[in-house]
């Protein structure tokens, strides 16, 4: 099983049709009458939009990997338990109630934070570009204008 083949099967337990009484999400075992899996497409949906971004991050040394860490600091990113209203649908929870992949794990993010950041990140992305032409602007003049007055020194 790859990681891409869990990604897109993210079950949505609010909108999703399930017995509580029979499931056992403690085990990651769920009887359900009718599925719900979240899609990109829910984003854009008011009615359907999830309160987080529900992202897979690099977990290989548990919470002292860099990356989980630089996730929770910067986007608040807290890991999907299973009293959250998602599931990962072939994955179990480990023992500490988490849904870790390999060397993964399903972590949420607040939603307005995270287009908050992404919205920021793109508008520097932007600028940096403006920035490096202006840049090469600057150096391209200044090297013109040391060349043509060398060339009149000569004249």
């Amino acid at each position: 099983m790859l990681l891409s083949d869990i990604k897109d099967k993210i079950v949505d337990l609010n909108r999703s049709k399930w017995d509580k009484e029979n499931s056992e999400p403690g085990r990651g075992f769920y009887i359900f009458t009718e599925k719900v899996y979240l899609k990109k497409s829910d984003y854009n949906d008011a009615t359907s939009r999830p309160a987080y971004y529900l992202k897979f991050v690099d977990y290989c040394d548990g919470e002292n990997t860099d990356n989980f860490k630089s996730y929770v600091m910067n986007y608040e990113a807290s890991p999907v338990t299973t009293s959250d209203p998602y599931w990962p649908e072939p994955l179990s929870p480990n023992a500490e109630d988490r849904y870790v992949f390999k060397d993964t794990i399903l972590v949420k993010i607040p939603l307005a934070l995270w287009l908050e950041k992404k919205l920021k990140d793109k508008k520097e992305a932007a600028r940096g570009g403006e920035i490096s032409k202006q840049g090469f602007r600057n150096v391209v003049g200044s090297n013109h204008i040391e060349a043509s007055r060398e060339t009149s020194e000569l004249i």
